[in-house]
């Protein structure tokens, strides 16, 4: 197995080179396939760009693609538009891992998502043992702080490792995915081997709602169904949550900040 992980970043750098260095030692290859211009045509921050730049530079990561969607079929009107790109962007980064990685298996991923080390490991481990193609697992998310971690999983899974090969659709109603999951990292599994983590083998960490400016981070989403005039009443439930608050019917429980990222979003 060679395998790489294919960033799609915009924002949230300030969570982007934590999320790499968990796992830089278990992967072959880490791309960053970034923007200048969000999917709506809003100017990335240059702190962000900054950012990058200076991860590239260190050496951490194989590869950086810019992104532009004026070359494809222009900016998103709407957040059906801007889904519709961010699937391409999925793929062209994936692309990009058999092309220039050399990758046989890929990992998409965005800035603000973590894997354990120890899990990482032994969850690719058995992927190469037992030649499976598709594999997910399930979903933690924080809110406000990384100590900050809602109750249950998630009602979706997130792909893990896929296999590369002319065998990755995405056409809907031509097949589907081993669980509900993100509809742009969505791919046909119907007919190949596949595994569902459990959440004692592998969990994502998903750092959803973690930021030094989430304002910006809801300005530029490309989330469906958010009103963007409601933008700041829901930062301010985020960052009036404490231990024991109800945030999306969950209680929000209090955990170690296993990544050490909670210094990085003052």
């Amino acid at each position: 197995m060679r395998l790489g992980i294919a960033y799609n970043f915009f924002e949230g750098s300030e969570l982007l080179e934590a999320s790499i260095r968990e796992i830089r030692d278990c992967v072959d290859y880490v791309l960053i396939n970034y923007q200048k211009r969000s999917y709506f045509n809003q100017p990335a921050k240059q702190e962000d760009l900054d950012r990058l730049a200076a991860i590239q530079k260190s050496g951490l990561i194989d590869g950086v693609i810019d992104f532009n969607p004026e070359t494809l079929w222009g900016y998103a009107n709407t957040a059906y538009q801007a889904k519709q790109l961010e699937r391409m962007k999925r793929e062209n980064g994936r692309i990009a891992l058999m092309n220039y990685g050399k990758c046989t298996h890929f990992i998409s991923m965005d800035s603000d998502e973590f894997y354990r080390k120890d899990e990482f490991i032994k969850a690719k481990k058995l992927i190469e043992e037992k030649d499976i193609w598709f594999s997910a697992c399930m979903i933690k998310e924080y809110v406000k702080s990384p100590a900050f971690q809602l109750e249950k999983f998630e009602d979706i899974y997130v792909p893990f490792i896929i296999k590369m090969g002319f065998h990755l659709t995405y056409e809907r109603g031509k097949g589907d995915f081993m669980v509900p999951t993100d509809p742009t990292r969505w791919y046909n599994s119907v007919g190949y081997s596949s595994y569902k983590f459990r959440p004692e083998e592998l969990v994502m960490h998903h750092m959803n709602n973690i930021r030094k400016n989430l304002v910006w981070k809801y300005q530029v989403t490309s989330r469906a169904n958010l009103d963007k005039k409601n933008i700041p009443e829901l930062v301010q439930s985020i960052l009036m949550v404490r231990e024991d608050s109800i945030f999306k019917n969950r209680k929000i429980v209090k955990v170690p900040d296993y990544f050490k990222i909670g210094e990085l979003i003052k």
